[in-house]
């Protein structure tokens, strides 16, 4: 009989521990996020006269591995949304010298991110997060009015900074808010020796609410 409680007891040492491996293993997450974008100081979307919708609906999806309970490495995909301007005075430099005819204009925003997490957790159930991320993104700009219409387009690696919190639910699940800065993010239209070009400009700032799924 003793010998029986014995093997049970180290049966039963056995599955905590293999219970216990099993959490600390799911290192690999799936994260999902959706919220609200505000574009900054970007060429037309930032008009001092005129109509201007510089906010959108964002979302985000991420595939991210948890080092250790401090330390967190991701890449995904983020659409920041589109933003739509009307500007009455501001004139772009593709058009001529003179009177600026009205014309409405459109951007789009999307990118793959690769980013770094830095955790700290506080108790339990709630923890502080700072992060990192390069983003290869692409914006895509159109204009149409009375003098014709056109799109430009501009690719290139730009920076987020963030900061957030986190509930972890269980071993599992986590949910979290994150505030973030997208730097240089949209594009302002020019003209130069070359012709019309887009240049990266201004920055936007999000807002998310989003989980975690641990594997």
């Amino acid at each position: 009989m003793r010998g029986m409680s014995r093997n049970s007891l180290a049966c039963l040492v056995c599955l905590v521990a293999a219970s216990a491996t099993a959490q600390e293993n799911r290192n690999f997450y799936v994260g999902v996020e959706a919220g609200w974008s505000n574009l900054h100081d970007s060429g037309d979307f930032d008009v001092q006269q005129g109509v201007d919708d510089d906010q959108s609906v964002t979302f985000s999806v991420r595939l991210g591995y948890r080092f250790n309970r401090y330390f967190s490495l991701e890449a995904g995909y983020t659409d920041l949304g589109e933003f739509d301007a009307s500007p009455s005075v501001v004139c772009p430099a593709i058009y001529p010298p003179g009177s600026c005819p009205a014309f409405d204009a459109s951007t789009s925003i999307d990118s793959i991110t690769l980013g770094a997490v830095g955790t700290w957790p506080v108790s339990r159930h709630f923890l502080l997060e700072a992060s990192a991320a390069a983003i290869y993104r692409e914006v895509e700009y159109s204009y149409r009015g009375a003098s014709g219409s056109g799109s430009f387009s501009e690719k290139g690696t730009v920076w987020k900074l963030g900061v957030g919190f986190g509930v972890p639910i269980n071993d599992r699940c986590e949910v979290g808010v994150d505030l973030a800065q997208y730097r240089d993010v949209g594009i302002r239209i020019g003209a130069g020796a070359n012709g019309v070009h887009a240049t990266n400009d201004g920055y936007a700032t999000v807002i998310t609410i989003g989980a975690r799924l641990f594997f």
